[in-house]
């Protein structure tokens, strides 16, 4: 499962916020952070994410300190109370919300990282790449997802089905932006793509689940294309 999975289960939290490219966290010079999160209720804190990594640091008046992120099924109440009990972080109430707020953003603001684009307005990422074999028009590929909205709301998952999903890839058996994407990625490979509304279900949705003029985020697992 990758970081973008395992960020999932955070609730969203309405706030005004400035993000980006990480300038804000003064006390963080060992890494080169990716994002950073501040906010005016909380003065002095900064949190500085870096993609990929399971951990992040909470910077306060530019002392910085290094917190794990939540382990692989961990729960968010357990998560925070580990942070609150852990001497080391001497992380109070204020540094929890902080916290719950900053990652519920980077979630977000993670799949953005290192995304490359095609002409056609897809976008796409590796997780995972492989030297398997390239996906070609006219097979049939397997493949296991995880579809996302914007807002990081589920509303399909091959994986809870325990079956990959399967067509003949360039048919148009599927919407435009898996037609393009899945091409990109060897079998083996795990990605992500970034599909726009056009290369998706556009200004009518589907199904009641996919609202009108929806983008649309796909994690991929490519398992055998014949």
């Amino acid at each position: 499962m990758s970081r973008l999975s395992s960020f999932v289960f955070f609730w969203l939290i309405s706030a005004a916020i400035a993000g980006g490219q990480c300038t804000d966290c003064k006390g963080v010079t060992t890494d080169q952070p990716d994002y950073c999160f501040i906010h005016p209720e909380f003065e002095g804190k900064c949190v500085a994410f870096l993609a990929g990594q399971n951990y992040c640091y909470l910077d306060e008046n530019g002392k910085a300190v290094r917190i794990e992120m939540a382990a692989e099924g961990q729960t968010p109440v357990g998560w925070l109370i580990e942070v609150s009990k852990n001497k080391k972080y001497k992380a109070d109430g204020s540094d929890i919300l902080f916290l719950e707020r900053a990652i519920e953003k980077w979630r977000s603001a993670e799949r953005a990282v290192g995304m490359l684009s095609t002409p056609s307005g897809l976008q796409y990422k590796f997780l995972t790449k492989t030297e398997g074999k390239m996906p070609a028009a006219g097979k049939k590929v397997f493949v296991h997802y995880k579809g996302t909205l914007e807002d990081g709301t589920v509303f399909d998952n091959s994986y809870d089905r325990g079956q990959p999903f399967s067509f003949v890839l360039g048919t148009s058996q599927v919407i435009k932006g898996w037609d393009e994407g899945i091409q990109l990625f060897p079998v083996g490979s795990k990605g992500l793509l970034r599909i726009p509304p056009a290369l998706g279900y556009g200004a009518h949705g589907a199904g009641g689940v996919i609202p009108p003029n929806a983008t649309l985020y796909f994690e991929i697992e490519v398992m055998s294309a014949d």
